[in-house]
C-alpha cells in the first residue's frame, strides 16, 4: 500500500471519528453528565404519611395514631391496613442519606419521553405535618439496573436515579401491606387446643421437649416440634390476603379449626380460625381483622389432626 493511500484512510478515519462524535453530541440534546446530590436526607420521626399517586392506584402509608396516651408503640398503615414494619423500615433507610443522581436532561420537552411529566408521571409526596419534605416525580425505568427517570416537582432538570429507593417506587399495596401472622416463641407455649365441627383436642408441655395429650396420650414428637416451629415466624402465602369478594364469603362463624395458644400462666397468645378453601385455608386471628391464606400443607402442620399428631403405637 502507497504513502498516499495511507494518508487517504488516515483521513477518513478522522472524519469517521469527528462524524460519531458530533452524532452523540446532538443526540443528547441537552443531557448532561452530572452526578449531584438530589434528595434531602429524611428520617422516620419528620414524616407522617408517604403518597405515592400513579395513574391507576394510589397508595398511603400513614403513621397510625396511637389507640392511647400508653400506646408507644411505631406503627403504620398502608390504605387503612397494617403496614409490614420492615418495608417501612427498608424505605426510610433508603431516604436516610443523601442520594446522588446523575443529571440528564434539563428541558421540559424531553418530559413526557421520560414520563416525568406532571400528567403521566408518578408522584410521591412525603409529608410531616403542615410541610412537604419531598415532591418527586418518577417515570421510565432506565437503562442500568434499578435506576428511574425523576425530577422534583416545579424543577425542570431530569436525573437518573439509582440505588435502594428505586424498588420502593414500584410497591404496590400487597407490598407494603404486613404479611406476618403471628410469630411466638415456641418456648412460650404451654397448651395447645384445635377444636372443628366434629372433634377437638388439647395438649400440654410436660417439660422442655415432652408434651401429650389431655389425658395422658403420648405425642410424637416430630409432629409437635414442627407445628411449635410453624407458629416462631408464621406468614401468608400464596396472594396473602383475601379480597373483598373472598372475604365476603368466607365463613368464620363456624370454622373448620380453631387453633388457641396458651401461655404457662393460662393466657392466650393468640387464637386462630380456619375456613377451608380448594387450595388451603383462609385464617383470621380471633376475633377479627385482617384474612389471610395458608396453603393446605401449612393449615395441616400448624394445625394438624389428633391422629397425626398421635404417636405411633410401638
Amino acid at each position: 500500500m502507497s504513502p498516499k493511500q495511507l494518508l487517504h484512510i488516515a483521513i477518513a478515519l478522522v472524519v469517521v471519528v469527528f462524524l460519531w462524535g458530533l452524532v452523540e453530541i446532538i443526540s443528547r440534546g441537552t443531557d448532561v453528565v452530572d452526578e449531584r446530590p438530589l434528595l434531602v436526607p429524611v428520617t422516620a420521626g419528620e414524616v407522617d404519611s408517604v403518597l405515592i399517586e400513579g395513574p391507576d392506584d394510589t397508595i398511603v402509608v400513614a403513621r397510625a395514631v396511637p389507640a392511647d396516651a400508653d400506646d408507644f408503640a411505631e406503627r403504620w398503615l398502608v390504605n387503612g391496613h397494617e403496614a409490614s414494619t420492615s418495608m417501612v423500615n427498608e424505605l426510610f433507610d433508603a431516604l436516610g442519606d443523601s442520594t446522588k443522581a446523575e443529571l440528564v436532561a434539563q428541558n421540559p420537552a424531553s418530559h413526557a419521553r421520560m414520563g416525568v411529566d406532571s400528567a403521566g408521571g408518578t408522584h410521591v409526596r412525603i409529608v410531616g405535618g403542615d410541610r412537604t419534605l419531598l415532591h418527586l416525580v418518577t417515570g421510565e425505568r432506565g437503562r442500568p439496573f434499578r435506576s428511574r427517570y425523576v425530577r422534583l416537582a416545579g424543577d425542570d432538570a431530569v436525573y437518573l436515579l439509582q440505588g435502594p429507593l428505586v424498588p420502593a417506587l414500584d410497591w404496590r399495596e400487597n407490598d407494603w401491606r404486613e404479611k406476618r401472622i403471628a410469630q411466638i416463641d415456641p418456648d412460650r407455649i404451654a397448651r395447645v387446643t384445635v377444636a372443628s365441627p366434629r372433634s377437638s383436642y388439647t395438649v400440654e408441655r410436660r417439660d422442655s421437649v415432652t408434651w401429650q395429650f389431655l389425658g395422658g396420650s403420648p405425642v410424637d414428637s416430630a409432629t409437635m416440634a414442627r407445628l411449635l416451629e410453624g407458629y416462631r415466624t408464621l406468614t401468608a402465602q400464596g396472594a396473602a390476603f383475601a379480597n373483598p369478594t373472598q372475604v365476603d364469603s368466607a365463613d368464620f362463624t363456624r370454622p373448620d379449626r380453631r387453633v388457641t395458644l396458651v401461655d404457662a400462666a393460662g393466657d392466650t397468645l393468640l387464637a386462630l380460625a380456619f375456613d377451608s378453601t380448594e387450595s388451603g385455608y383462609w385464617v383470621r386471628r380471633a376475633p377479627g381483622g385482617t384474612v389471610f391464606e395458608l396453603f393446605r400443607w401449612k393449615g395441616e402442620e400448624i394445625a394438624p389432626s389428633d391422629s397425626a399428631l398421635s404417636a405411633p403405637r410401638p
